[in-house]
């Protein structure tokens, strides 16, 4: 039996969509649920590669703030996607075990 899900992730750096889902047979139970297994879990990893970035800010957010205001919050990293993807060059599945100490 599992719960509702809180289908979110946190990483640094790019905003690659990543789906990590457990793989139950007839279902697949997505990342956020709780859940209680006795057979070891199998799990289905999709990604896809972030967006490009545009140069600047969105028009809107220059218009609200104004150029120097921008600038000075956003610090020339405002989320201003194109509509190409970066190529995934490598996804790197790091398991942590629980330690005695």
């Amino acid at each position: 039996m599992h719960s509702s899900a809180t289908e979110v992730y946190a990483a640094s750096g790019r905003r690659a969509p990543l789906w990590f889902d457990l793989n139950d047979g007839a279902e697949s139970i997505p990342i956020g649920v709780t859940t209680t297994r006795a057979d070891v879990p199998r799990f289905r990893v999709r990604a896809t590669g972030s967006f490009e970035q545009r140069p600047g800010c969105l028009e809107n957010v220059t218009d609200a703030l104004g150029q120097v205001r921008a600038g000075h919050i956003c610090r020339g990293e405002c989320y201003y996607p194109s509509e190409k993807r970066r190529p995934i060059t490598r996804i790197e599945i790091v398991r942590i075990r629980p330690q005695i100490e």
